[in-house]
Order: structure tokens, then C-alpha cells, then sequence
């Protein structure tokens, strides 16, 4: 109940921040307390302080305000209704240097979108597969009807050097730069 009542007060702007209490007429200064930078609103508070950004940076997933191109906190919530969750999971036999792919899209209600898998004759390595797990899975993203996704898959390596962007293996690094161009195109996408 207390983050439903908190969304609701940044909904409405009525948290108590240092810009709502100075049109108040309250006697406090307007700027951020933690990095003193901006005005204390909600959108400084949620997205754009320092502190923020370093707290989005530690979270699971792993948002970056300021890639994403959002400026209000009403954006984002309005955009949450249309959130798709995507699983993808993949398995490689160095043996006969094969492996497969399997891709499930949820809707915000968890019902399945769309699910397939897709055989890999040709991969290298396992973490080719998994790189390309996530290119296929983004690449399914764009036929979907949402302005979010939830990529979620156990490649944490490869989840690393989508996040990083600079650090990628050589042989991978035409499957990684494909998945970040296609990234572009979604407003918000977490791992």
C-alpha cells in the first residue's frame, strides 16, 4: 500500500520535495539536498540525481534514465501498462558445434504473446548462442505491440557486455553491435 500511496503522490506532485514545499511558501531552499545540482521534483528525485542514476545503475534493471529519453516520471508510469516480458534461454553441443534457441513473450498480464525455439547449426561457442538468443528474442520485440521489455536470460556474461557496450569478445562483437542498434528503437528495455 505504501508504494501504491507514493505513486499516486507522484502522479499528482504532492510528495513532499523541496520544489512543492517552496511553492508552499515553506521556508526551504529549493535545490536537490542530495547532489544539489537541480530543483528537488520528482522527476530530479526518480531519474536524473546523481544518486538516482547510481541507484538505477545498481538495480536489476540496470535503467538508464537519461539513454532512455525520459523526462517525467508520468512517462514512464504510462508506459508500464504495455511492459512485455521476454525469456530467452539457449543450449550449445561443443561436441557437434550446434545448439538452439528458445524465445517467450509475456504480456504485462503474463499471458504468452508468442513463443518458438530455433535450431543453431553453425555457433562456436555457447556464448555465441546465447548472444544470438538475445538478438533473435529483440528482433521478435519489434513485431510487438509495447514501448517496454523485460529481457530476462541466465547469459550474464553476455547481459555484461550488452550493458557495457565496450567490453565484447571479438567474435561476438558483430552479434552484440546488431542487438544494441536494435535496442535503439524501444524507449525503455531492461535485463
Amino acid at each position: 500500500m505504501k508504494v501504491r500511496s507514493f505513486i499516486w503522490k507522484c502522479l499528482h506532485n504532492i510528495v513532499p520535495l523541496n520544489v512543492n514545499l517552496f511553492q508552499r511558501k515553506m521556508p526551504v531552499y529549493r535545490m536537490c539536498p542530495k547532489c544539489g545540482n537541480e530543483p528537488e521534483s520528482v522527476d530530479h528525485m526518480l531519474f536524473h540525481c546523481e544518486q538516482a542514476v547510481r541507484v538505477w545503475l545498481l538495480s536489476a534493471f540496470r535503467f538508464r534514465p537519461e539513454e532512455m529519453q525520459i523526462a517525467r516520471f508520468e512517462e514512464v508510469w504510462n508506459n508500464l501498462g504495455h511492459v512485455i516480458k521476454v525469456n530467452v534461454d539457449g543450449a550449445f553441443d561443443k561436441a557437434k558445434g550446434r545448439g538452439g534457441v528458445g524465445v517467450v513473450l509475456r504480456d504485462d498480464k503474463g499471458e504468452v504473446l508468442q513463443m518458438y525455439s530455433i535450431p543453431i547449426h553453425w555457433a562456436h561457442s555457447a556464448e555465441m548462442v546465447e548472444a544470438l538468443e538475445f538478438k533473435l528474442a529483440v528482433e521478435e520485440m519489434q513485431r510487438c505491440e509495447g514501448s517496454a521489455f523485460v529481457l530476462e536470460g541466465d547469459a550474464q556474461r553476455v547481459i555484461r557486455m550488452l550493458q557495457q557496450k565496450n567490453q565484447c569478445s571479438a567474435n561476438l562483437e558483430v552479434i552484440i553491435s546488431d542487438v544494441l542498434v536494435l535496442l535503439r528503437r524501444f524507449s525503455a528495455c531492461f535485463f
